[in-house]
């Protein structure tokens, strides 16, 4: 006769089987608690910025430019004995520069001749005595045209007078924008644009709506190079490019209705 006996399950299998309706009742517990605390942040933000009742943010704007002025400075340099010597030979190189700019398209009213100056060549030996050698003549020469790229190659291009044998120093251009100031308050204007649209996006975001302007600051005003990341907290003047990046920054406070 067969025993038609029901298998009681074990002590063991009882307890895993608990252990398992205890761990998926727990990770439920534990998920629960993590949505309810971020639930919490996420309100507490939102109701922070609501009874903040004002908004700061910063507006950029950027904008290219090319110069439209250059000023540029040469030097004409002679070693000489005697003064007089000097003076007369510094004066033969003087008109020499001239003849050479107003062949290379400068006329002579745009050419301007500095102060003649000189000092004395003093050689020093090695026993610590020095030896008067003469004189060497200084005669700087400047231009300044709203062709900017015309001074740029004369800068580059003058030098070949070392070939005439004329010891003769090109100095590195000078390009600005002579309307920047008229570009900045466009620049104010843009970047304040930009302050509004970043203040409306943040406060939307919290259902809220900007309301009156409270303060507003310009920032550091940067002219660099194009293409430059260039920053300095007291600002940027580039004057060794004809191509400049202008940069503006503000900062304004609103209201939060």
């Amino acid at each position: 006769m067969e025993n038609n006996l029901e298998q009681t399950p074990s002590n063991e299998n009882q307890n895993a089987h608990c252990h398992h309706h205890q761990s998926k009742s727990l990770g439920i517990i534990i998920f629960a608690s993590a949505f309810l605390m971020s639930s919490f942040f996420i309100g507490n933000s939102i109701k922070t910025l609501r009874s903040a009742g004002t908004i700061t943010v910063k507006g950029y704007a950027e904008m290219d430019i090319v110069s439209d002025y250059a000023a540029w400075e040469g030097t004409i340099n002679l070693s000489s004995t005697n003064l007089s010597d000097g003076y007369r030979n510094i004066n033969i190189l003087k008109d020499r520069v001239e003849i050479y700019l107003v062949e290379n398209g400068f006329k002579k009213e745009d050419i301007e001749f500095g102060r003649l100056s000189y000092n004395e060549n003093i050689h020093y030996l090695n026993n610590g005595d020095t030896r008067h050698e003469g004189y060497i003549f200084h005669q700087s020469v400047y231009l300044g045209s709203s062709d900017v790229y015309k001074i740029r190659d004369i800068s580059q291009k003058i030098t070949e007078l070392i070939g005439e044998g004329i010891e003769f120093y090109s100095g590195e251009p000078q390009y600005s924008y002579t309307k920047i100031n008229d570009l900045k308050l466009k620049m104010i204007g843009i970047a304040s644009k930009d302050a509004k649209k970043r203040a409306v996006e943040i406060a939307s975001s919290a259902d809220n709506s900007i309301g009156s302007i409270l303060s507003a600051s310009q920032g550091v005003f940067q002219i660099t190079p194009a293409g430059s990341n260039e920053v300095n907290d007291y600002g940027m003047n580039d004057m060794s490019s004809i191509n400049k990046t202008i940069k503006s920054v503000v900062t304004i406070q609103y209201s939060v209705e």
